[in-house]
């Protein structure tokens, strides 16, 4: 092992300048880590007052969305409010309604018909329905006003309403005949929802003048139970309406093969019995029963009687 003194002077000084280059150089990489420590922490807290600052806006916003949904939860149940007293006043005042209807439907509706032939040049509302699906059309049929059907007829025809209705068959349920007669080259054959023709609820009701336009136009057509319109006239005794119908749909059977003469028989109707028996005579369903059979076993004896004279090769 070297003594202190065995070691030069120049070897000594050498080490020494090694020495201080490599604390030199220690220093240097400390001043640049504690620079970059500086910025660090300067970018840190620059961060955090952003972060600081984000959540001051997030907070702000937050109590601003709770303050909407606040005003959203006071106009909605403003607006129900409003709705319900609508609903009140136009429950009590049907005349009210008219406010709630386009200009078009509030012309159409009161037989305003230069006004409705002003709004359907210009196109002013052609199409728009109410809260029911009804257009202007529609009302004006349903109150029976011919001249304002007729300027919209060509702009409107063939819609239906939510319930499946046609301007024609709202002009059949008010039994409007002259509504009818215009409507029914345009709207004939359509079904509502419940699968009736406009001529199977004419029939059903009993208007004689309605059903007389409409026969040509849907004569021979069925319901869901096979039924015509015919036989929906003979089951609630329209005896006016039989006469038009019989002339179009007699000899027609429902699923059951039954005619209108055998369910006029079997509810004893001898009015009917008398229209039909000429007609549908000698015809009998699935089970082979024929008028003057269905009138026997329901013990109507008048109605057994009249058949006799057209039936009585005929037997159960």
């Amino acid at each position: 092992m070297l003594s202190p003194c065995d070691v030069s002077a120049d070897e000594l000084g050498a080490q020494y300048m090694v020495l201080q280059h490599k604390c030199s150089s220690l220093e240097t990489t400390l001043n640049d880590a504690s620079a970059r420590i500086a910025i660090l922490e300067g970018d840190t807290k620059t961060k955090s007052e952003r972060i600081s600052a984000l959540e001051a806006t997030i907070a702000a916003n937050s109590t601003k969305i709770d303050a909407l949904e606040s005003q959203c939860k006071e106009h909605l149940a403003m607006t129900r409010a409003l709705e319900n007293k609508i609903a009140l006043l136009t429950a009590s005042n049907p005349q009210s309604r008219l406010f709630l209807l386009s200009r078009l439907m509030r012309a159409a509706h009161t037989n305003s018909t230069e006004t409705v032939r002003v709004l359907v040049e210009g196109g002013d509302g052609i199409g728009k329905r109410d809260e029911q699906g009804r257009t202007a059309l529609m009302h004006a049929a349903r109150q029976g006003h011919v001249e304002p059907v007729r300027l919209l007829v060509e702009k409107e025809k063939g819609l239906q309403d939510r319930d499946g209705w046609t301007a024609l068959m709202h002009a059949v349920h008010g039994n409007h005949p002259g509504v009818v007669e215009v409507l029914a080259a345009h709207e004939c054959g359509k079904r509502d929802s419940n699968g009736r023709t406009t001529l199977m609820i004419a029939a059903e009701k009993g208007y004689t003048e309605i059903v007389a336009a409409l026969a040509p136009h849907e004569k021979g057509l069925t319901d869901s139970s096979g039924r015509t319109a015919l036989m929906l006239a003979a089951n609630n005794a329209h005896t006016e309406a039989v006469r038009v119908l019989v002339e179009y749909e007699k000899g027609a059977r429902d699923t059951r093969n039954r005619t209108a003469l055998m369910t006029a028989a079997q509810r004893g109707d001898l009015e009917m019995v008398k229209v039909l028996a000429e007609h549908e005579k000698g015809i009998t369903d699935e089970d082979g029963r024929n008028a003057l059979v269905h009138a026997a076993r329901a013990g109507h004896r008048e109605a057994a009687e009249l058949l006799m004279e057209h039936e009585k090769d005929v037997t159960d």
